[in-house]
């Protein structure tokens, strides 16, 4: 959550918004976070996991980073089975999705777990 916070950070103000849906036994969250910067162009969308890649140089002159906080948002994602995906119209901003199912914690004390 924090990288993709971070990436937001490089360029305008935007929102960022939480979904939680809540079970008897699991979470199922939704974080949204969205800017109103550069965007991404269409050429470079399909790269945009992919680690040390950036649109250009420029990119990264400019807005700082190396091009790694996004392959490491969504491997992190993924390692919990969740899913991240993103929608980005150049000249106007981006908007990255991830989503995860969380199973909650056991919240008997440790004396309870020890009863047979």
């Amino acid at each position: 959550f924090k990288l993709l916070l971070s990436n937001a950070e490089h360029s305008q103000p935007g929102t960022s918004e939480n979904c939680v849906n809540d079970t008897s036994d699991t979470v199922h969250l939704i974080v949204s976070v969205e800017d109103t910067g550069i965007g991404i162009p269409l050429s470079a969308q399909k790269h945009v996991f992919v680690p040390f890649v950036q649109v250009d140089s420029s990119t990264s002159r400019k807005y700082g980073g190396t091009g790694i906080g996004l392959s490491i948002s969504r491997c992190l994602v993924e390692l919990m089975g969740g899913q991240i995906d993103f929608v980005s119209r150049p000249g106007v901003g981006s908007t990255f999705t991830f989503n995860i199912v969380l199973k909650k914690a056991d919240t008997r004390s440790q004396e309870d777990l020890n009863q047979p």
